[in-house]
């Protein structure tokens, strides 16, 4: 509709005296709101603002006055205890995330009594619904059917046919009560399942059914499985003797189900072939056994869907080890944040028709964040501080403002600046809590999160907008540091820390070993090690030894955040992985490996050969003190290769025999 007609619109309403305003243009709303900010219409005259389409229940204040509007624009008259607050609760409670005018009107003035059933689930509504309009559980029984036929695309439609007519009319009143009947007749094919022992091939056939990718509405009637014997039996049977002969959504499915079994003996067992399946899945994925890009994201897809349903039993091993994917796999964190768009409704699924694809859209994200922020909301007034769902929450809602930080300036985005300031307050609650304590990589990752947004939150541009060109600008002045020991000593033109990197580097790729008798030696970790291990100087400055070891501890740590910043700018989706040298970097950081000592001792005789080259171009500029103190470090040395590399490039190097022979010099054991 072009502009010039809304504002006709507007002018009209306004002298109408309007009060009341239906809207089917939910693309004009912000972050689902109905109070329609940015819609043209948008005016504080109208008592009532209606939506045709769905409206989040995101926000509890924005939920119970879009009630308040249906009860009163309907003229449906509740009992005085049924308020918008105690019907906004129990959607809620009933798992309802979104809702249109339409149907909560329908709900409340035709089966209130269903509804307000302190005792009723979502299933128990339904039922309610699906009986008042086709009298019997067999009528219902063949809705069923034919709503999963006519969703899997094997019945179209059929006006003419008068026995379908009440069925039909069921199917097609709302898109919840097809979703209801479909997992009503897929529960009803789990428990008539019957398997022969002598024909394998006749069971699998009869799972097909399971393949079929269901809606996020069917697995959230979990009571309509869980606790049920038969299907708990059946489900126990397909988990421990078919799971290798279903396709990927029909493990998905069964894996799904198979961490939410009340039957505490089946569950650990479940829990036990749970483990099984996700090793075998993860080996597969390292050994890039797939065939293309496609392929290698349905299996993160299904990695992503065991390791959940371990991380709801509290498996704290599945857990560090998925939480480290969706920061190291760039694959891995894309599908997850594909799966939450598209289950939290911001990208159309309907089977057959609009399939799951597992990619991230950053155009769209703000039901998945609304409901995210949502349930953290939750946590932190319940002090729920142990929850390994929390981080994943978390880590998901850090994941998609980084995807959107990345859209180009003239791109139109939904605006995330208001998850930004909530994301702050999770991150300063979740840094605090036991969940991440000794998880280091998380905590960085978190902390360094934490700096980003409020960097962002300082700039008062429109949205927060993620430059690549900064990380190179920031850290390229490293050949401007200078380090401070010779600057000290009153070299004229002393090394800066590039070129002390560099040469480190060097040392290590002419004297390293290629491989030792320790199996965790690894030349190319310590090469690595020495490329990187005082880039945080281009920030911190180059600190003489003595004073360094004064301050030790706070050092350290300043130039770990610094590190740190640098490395993790790898999680943004479309910067390139450094995982390897964060990895390098945690291992230099820890000062506690084999590999660390070695390059340590190399970096010790970097320094020392420099002394030499300086001495012996200047040799009146350091005295026998200053001699002796730099000469000293080559009695340090921490490990065999180290002395070995010692005695070739220094003791036994011909330039500096003079001065070793002077001082006495050796490498000691």
């Amino acid at each position: 509709m072009p502009k010039s007609l809304y504002y006709c619109i507007k002018n009209k309403l306004k002298q109408l005296k309007c009060k009341l305003v239906v809207c089917i243009d939910a693309e004009f709303t912000v972050n689902n709101q109905h109070q329609f900010k940015v819609h043209p219409l948008a005016s504080n005259n109208y008592r009532h603002y209606m939506r045709i389409t769905s409206f989040g229940l995101h926000k509890r204040k924005h939920g119970i006055e879009f009630i308040t509007n249906c009860l009163d624009v309907s003229g449906v008259v509740l009992p005085e205890e049924y308020s918008p607050d105690r019907i906004y609760d129990k959607l809620v409670r009933l798992k309802f995330s979104s809702v249109d005018a339409y149907w909560l009107v329908y709900i409340l003035k035709n089966h209130s009594v269903a509804f307000f059933d302190r005792y009723a689930e979502l299933s128990d509504l339904f039922e309610s619904i699906c009986l008042s309009v086709l009298g019997t559980y067999r009528e219902v029984n063949a809705a069923a059917k034919l709503a999963y036929d006519f969703e899997f695309g094997m019945v179209d439609f059929n006006k003419s046919n008068p026995l379908c007519d009440n069925k039909w009319q069921l199917i097609r009143m709302h898109r919840s009560i097809l979703d209801y009947l479909i997992a009503k007749h897929y529960v009803r094919k789990i428990k008539s399942l019957t398997f022969d022992k002598t024909n394998r091939e006749a069971n699998i056939k009869k799972l097909e059914f399971f393949n079929m990718v269901l809606q996020k509405n069917i697995t959230r009637v979990v009571d309509m499985i869980r606790g049920d014997d038969d299907c708990e039996y059946r489900i126990m049977v397909i988990a421990e003797k078919y799971y290798k002969d279903l396709q990927l959504f029909g493990k998905s499915e069964l894996t799904f189900w198979m961490a939410r079994l009340e039957n505490a003996t089946r569950k650990a067992k479940c829990v036990e072939l749970l483990k099984a399946y996700n090793a075998e899945e993860i080996e597969r994925y390292n050994n890039g056994d797939f065939k293309n890009e496609t392929e290698k994201r349905n299996l993160a897809f299904l990695i992503r869907g065991i390791s959940v349903s371990l991380i709801y039993e509290k498996d704290q091993t599945t857990f560090r080890r998925y939480i480290l994917s969706l920061l190291r796999d760039k694959t891995a964190n894309s599908v997850n944040r594909g799966f939450h768009l598209e289950y939290y409704g911001d990208k159309p699924y309907i089977p057959n028709k609009a399939l799951l694809d597992f990619e991230d859209d950053t155009l769209k994200g703000e039901n998945t964040l609304n409901t995210l922020c949502i349930s953290l909301d939750k946590r932190i007034k319940k002090k729920d501080v142990s929850s390994a769902v929390a981080v994943l929450e978390l880590m998901t809602i850090c994941n998609l403002i980084q995807a959107r930080s990345e859209v180009p300036e003239d791109t139109p985005v939904f605006d995330i600046r208001p998850y930004i300031s909530r994301t702050i307050r999770y991150l300063e609650w979740i840094v605090q809590h036991k969940s991440i304590k000794g998880f280091n990589e998380v905590l960085h990752y978190f902390s360094w999160m934490h700096s980003e947004l409020l960097k962002f939150e300082e700039n008062k541009s429109e949205r927060p907008a993620y430059s690549y060109a900064s990380v190179y600008n920031k850290f390229s002045e490293a050949k401007k540091v200078s380090r401070t020991g010779w600057v000290n000593e009153g070299v004229a033109k002393p090394e800066n820390i590039v070129e002390h990197m560099y040469n480190c580097w060097f040392i290590g790729m002419l004297y390293l070993p290629e491989t030792t008798e320790d199996k965790l030696y690894n030349k190319d970790k310590i090469l690595k090690m020495l490329l990187i291990h005082d880039l945080a100087e281009t920030q911190t400055g180059d600190i003489p030894r003595p004073e360094k070891n004064k301050m030790k501890k706070s050092y350290d740590r300043e130039e770990n955040i610094v590190m740190q910043s640098l490395l993790l700018t790898g999680t943004y989706p479309g910067a390139v992985d450094i995982n390897e040298y964060l990895d390098d970097w945690n291992e230099w950081d820890t000062q506690n490996s084999e590999n660390f000592r070695i390059a340590k001792d190399i970096d010790n005789i970097q320094t020392i050969h420099q002394f030499c080259v300086y001495y012996l171009e200047n040799p009146g500029m350091f005295d026998d003190d200053k001699v002796c103190y730099w000469l000293s470090g080559i009695e340090d040395m921490m490990t065999e290769i180290g002395r070995d590399i010692a005695d070739k490039i220094i003791v036994n190097n011909p330039l500096f025999k003079d001065i070793i022979k002077q001082y006495e010099i050796s490498v000691c054991d």
